[in-house]
């Protein structure tokens, strides 16, 4: 086998194993190991996003099966909603990324990804691939098979032959599915390739159907020729069924809101055929319900190496010796496994399957290795102090040989570990010069399109996260063999609530600025506007100067410009005026920071919920600079604001003048109800806030007071208010999902499209990702409907993205217009237009 295969494998096996073993294993999890080191086999499984997957699936072919089990998203799920914050974007993308890493801890499968861009909902698989670049995702999908080599790929939607209506994306995975799997076994098909993989031919490609598909689409489902597995199956070593463990795997989708619940017993999935190797192809069609698997007729054993069988025999000879009192009597069959590996490594499975091996041989003598960073962070170039620990657990006599510093250093020890006692030792550790940034890969490079991420080194494309930054290679000896495995840097600490936390170590400038807002909003009122410049020390005594870089017809005023920190993570707010001094509509600003000679540009964001590791980007620091033409009706309006999943209007109403009193339930009881001119209810706050609930008749008491109540979308599933809206009002699933679509005009003469601002044909451009979503289905006369819009080739367009009642004194209003997408994306047209409703 190719030798930079076999080094590929070891470096994506680290990946996998990485994390997954921050706390010691149990008793089951060392068994677990020790049965699925008997299997050389794996499954890949493909859909569009995170969340697409079946968890049931994986969790059964993980650790029922026992095979190699991936999960090939295409997308990062960058145009979703959040339901946890205001994550949007490429940042909610490393969010969902993070929330599969953490499903894939759970159910022990393993991640991949494209380099494709989830734009938002697209209503066919052909417009899809006009936005992706079908060949790049195309090349992607080849690599993960050519480099996973599974034996079965299983898609979550239906082959296209079907033409089930499905979002674009769905349609777009499952077709290309099928070109990948013909294509991974060409070695004319992207042959740069092979200079690393071998072409590889999956044996056979299976669509995971179910009732669900058949739903609306007037066919009924037929179980006859398809495969069912149970996946419910009872595992005695994790002491859970893979119905559990699919249901607090999927439960880690937090951002989405899709917690599941942990099923018991029987669980019936339904597999068709699609391409490849049918096991169903000795019976007529039709006929019968398979009581069959889908790895029938694949060799999953080790004598699918050559001369594995003995292997196959010492590995199965571990696991009928192992005993649970004393799992380091296995240690000599598994010596003897490790030596028989070593010897054979050139084959996949081999080279494949050696790090699990040394990670279980680690597992059944009870050591422990870790490497922690003194400090949360460096600077490239600097040093850090890193304590190296290890704990041997069982009566083993273990040599701790060497440890390898990702400087170069080798410090060797040749120590017999003592029992149950930790062995650490402090070092030095400088930090390489031109070490990157902590930022996620695909966010380094300026995107092509909306369609694409740039990735220029082609083995990161596929990858889950960044390869490890520092990883510190522990090196052992146990009876005359030496093996080795690597930890990546940690930061840990405790905290009074959560306990031990362990964050990534971060990798990051000497000093960061960061504006308070990316979009900056100015207005005819509004020529000038003051906002915070947050500067942050990553190391100690720094002398820096803040020097702002404008575009030609902005100004600033910035009366504290020198700063000195005298400790890593101190931070200051400095004041800055930013002026509009020629009625310019747009600008850029961009920060740059002066230390020691040097210029820095880098702001900073982190991610931090506690179901994933904490996340550190250091994108550049620029803020645009838009002024737009509006008029809020009156000097002086306030606003009331309810939040419901997330969003940042507030924040966007504020930087155009407006006041805004943010709702809850702790102040509701206490609202001047009379002194707001309008209220709005954020984003699926009827799904997501209960509280809400039993006030709700105090919000439409509001409106006939003489308010407006503006209620943004919600959506009908798990929408705890289904009366909510008067006049017969019903939420659907309508959108309108290109940017650019027309918004026509039903009722020309509304006030929304003249008072206080005459809304022409321009204020309708430059949206981003789509026009609305969850548009109201039915409604009665009292509405009056202000747009009907559709996307390209749709014959009807959908009027329910605004409308407007009288109610009592005063309106109320329901809209799917995403507001809280082009708010924060600076977009002039929709500020004009949600300024008209909020005067109504």
């Amino acid at each position: 086998m190719n030798k930079i295969l076999i080094l590929l494998l070891a470096f994506f096996s680290f990946l996998s194993l990485q994390g997954q073993n921050k706390r010691p294993p149990s008793i089951g999890e060392i068994r677990q190991e020790m049965e699925k080191m008997l299997v050389p086999a794996s499954v890949l499984y493909l859909a569009a996003h995170p969340d697409d997957e079946n968890t049931r699936f994986i969790a059964w072919a993980a650790n029922s099966k026992k095979v190699e089990a991936a999960y090939l998203s295409l997308t990062r799920g960058d145009g979703g909603q959040n339901l946890i914050g205001t994550e949007k974007g490429p940042l909610l993308g490393l969010l969902r990324t993070n929330e599969l890493l953490a499903a894939r801890k759970i159910d022990r499968g393993e991640q991949f990804f494209t380099r494709a861009n989830d734009f938002g909902y697209s209503k066919s698989a052909e417009e899809t691939l006009e936005i992706w670049d079908r060949d790049a995702v195309l090349e992607d999908m080849v690599w993960v098979i050519r480099k996973f080599r599974p034996d079965v790929i299983v898609t979550r939607f239906p082959p296209p032959k079907y033409h089930y209506r499905t979002h674009g994306h769905h349609a777009a995975s499952a077709m290309l599915a099928e070109e990948a799997f013909r294509l991974a076994a060409d070695p004319n098909a992207y042959s740069w390739q092979l200079s690393f993989v071998e072409p590889w031919q999956a044996k056979r490609l299976y669509w995971n159907t179910s009732t669900w598909f058949y739903r609306g689409s007037g066919e009924k489902f037929d179980p006859r020729g398809k495969v069912m597995i149970d996946l419910g199956a009872y595992n005695s070593n994790l002491g859970r069924s893979m119905g559990e463990v699919a249901g607090m795997s999927r439960s880690q989708h937090k951002s989405q809101g899709f917690g599941a619940a942990q099923t018991m017993g029987r669980i019936e999935e339904w597999f068709e055929y699609v391409a490849g190797d049918s096991i169903v192809s000795e019976m007529p069609a039709g006929e019968g319900i398979l009581d069959k698997d889908l790895f029938d007729g694949i060799v999953c054993d080790w004598s699918r190496v050559p001369g594995g069988e003995e292997l196959g025999q010492l590995l199965e000879k571990a696991l009928i010796e192992f005993d649970p009192e004393a799992p380091e009597a296995s240690l000599p069959v598994l010596l003897e496994a490790y030596r028989w590996m070593n010897a054979h490594s050139e084959e996949y499975w081999v080279a494949r399957k050696l790090p699990e091996l040394e990670k279980l041989i680690l597992m059944t003598a009870a050591i422990y290795p870790t490497a922690h960073a003194e400090a949360s962070a460096a600077v490239p170039g600097d040093s850090l102090d890193v304590t190296l620990q290890v704990i041997a657990r069982r009566p083993v006599t273990i040599y701790l040989r060497e440890w390898a510093l990702p400087d170069g250093q080798v410090i060797e020890v040749d120590e017999a570990l003592p029992f149950n006692r930790i062995f650490s030792e402090k070092v030095k550790l400088k930090l390489p010069p031109g070490l990157r940034y902590s930022n996620p890969y695909w966010l380094r490079e300026p995107m092509d399109g909306i369609g694409m991420y740039r990735v220029s080194n082609p083995l990161l494309r596929t990858l889950a996260i960044n390869p490890p930054t520092l990883p510190i290679r522990f090196v052992f000896e146990l009876d005359g063999e030496q093996f080795s495995i690597s930890k990546d840097l940690v930061y840990n600490y405790v905290d009074r609530v959560r306990g031990e936390v362990s964050d990534p170590f971060v990798v990051a400038p000497p000093a960061t600025i960061t504006a308070d807002s990316r979009q900056l909003i100015f207005t005819p009122e509004l020529s000038e506007k003051e906002v915070y410049l947050n500067v942050r020390a990553w190391k100690d005594s720094l002398s820096v100067k803040i020097e702002p870089k404008l575009t030609e017809g902005w100004a600033y005023e910035l009366p504290d410009s020198l700063l000195f920190l005298e400790k890593a993570g101190d931070a200051h707010a400095v004041k800055i005026k930013i002026i509009n001094r020629n009625g310019n509509e747009e600008g850029a600003m961009e920060l740059h920071l002066r230390v020691n000679g040097k210029v820095y540009d880098r702001a900073y964001h982190e991610i931090d919920y506690e179901h994933i590791p904490k996340q550190s980007l250091f994108p550049e620091s620029a803020a645009r600079l838009i002024r737009i033409d509006l008029d809020k009706g009156k000097k002086e309006m306030n606003i009331g604001y309810i939040m419901g999943a997330g969003d940042d209007v507030p924040g966007y109403l504020e930087q155009v003048g407006y006041h805004v009193v943010m709702i809850d339930e702790n102040n509701f009881n206490h609202i001047d109800w009379g002194r707001l001119d309008a209220v709005m209810v954020g984003i699926r706050a009827l799904n997501t806030q209960k509280w809400l609930v039993p006030k709700w008749d105090r919000l439409l008491r509001y409106a006939e007071e003489g308010g407006t109540l503006v209620v943004q979308y919600q959506t009908t599933w798990g929408l705890l208010k289904k009366d909510f809206a008067p006049f017969g009002l019903k939420l659907g699933r309508g959108r309108v999902t290109d940017e650019r679509a027309d918004m026509l005009w039903t009722k020309p003469v509304s006030r929304v499209l003249s008072e206080p601002n005459k809304l022409n044909s321009r204020d309708f451009e430059a949206w981003v990702q789509e026009r609305g979503l969850y548009f109201a289905s039915e409604w009665g006369d009292e509405y009056e409907s202000v747009f009907s819009m559709r996307d390209p080739g749709e014959k009807k367009g959908l009027e329910g993205g605004l409308l407007i009642a009288p109610l009592g004194k005063g309106h109320f209003v329901y809209t799917g217009i995403s507001f809280f997408r082009q708010l924060p994306a600076g977009v002039p047209g929709a500020y004009r237009l949600l300024a008209n409703i909020l005067a109504l």
